[in-house]
């Protein structure tokens, strides 16, 4: 990203903090807080395509193509969106926090347990086959639609239609509703 601060382009690059189980010493798997991109591979550049000279991105080595549209112009992310995007980091710093669904989802359970004793199911996780058409209903991809990949017991892939290709993106089970 400094290779195109250098340029006088303001470059972004969402991240998501989430919980990932990795390998310790001794083949433990543990859970530890990852930061990651939120699109792996991509960034978003802010330029004046008649001022900037962004045809200058074409020559660095950090870059290995940009999203054209008709008329090889740079595809054109609305500033409202990206505003959004940096809006909904934690504490103002711009990661999201993936780990909040789920430990929304664990709290829930646990009140619904307190309010009707152990015996009652403790998670009620909507049913997602996949190729169904599923609408996100909150994290950093609420009120987009998207299609079910593959589905474990808490998290669905989908293919989702972002930049102008589809896109894979994993959430929470809990976050999707079954169109």
């Amino acid at each position: 990203m400094l290779e195109i601060s250098r340029l006088g382009l303001r470059p972004y690059c969402p991240l998501v903090m989430q919980q990932r189980k990795l390998r310790q010493p001794g083949g433990k798997r543990e859970p530890r807080d990852v930061i990651e991109p939120l699109f792996p591979r991509y960034l978003f550049v802010q330029f004046d395509r008649h001022r900037d000279r962004w045809r200058a991105l074409f020559n660095l080595e950090s870059v290995d193509w940009l999203m054209m549209g008709a008329g090889e112009v740079p595809i054109s992310v609305p500033d409202r969106a990206i505003a959004y995007l940096r809006a909904q980091g934690r504490l103002g710093d711009g990661v999201w926090d993936d780990r909040t669904a789920a430990e929304r989802h664990r709290s829930e359970a646990r009140a619904r347990q307190e309010a009707h004793g152990a015996r009652v199911p403790v998670t009620y996780l909507p049913a997602v086959e996949p190729g169904q058409r599923v609408k996100i209903t909150s994290g950093p991809f609420a009120d987009l639609h998207g299609i079910a990949r593959m589905a474990t017991h808490r998290r669905i892939t989908l293919l989702l239609d972002m930049f102008g290709a589809p896109q894979e993106v994993q959430v929470e089970r809990s976050e999707v509703q079954a169109l």
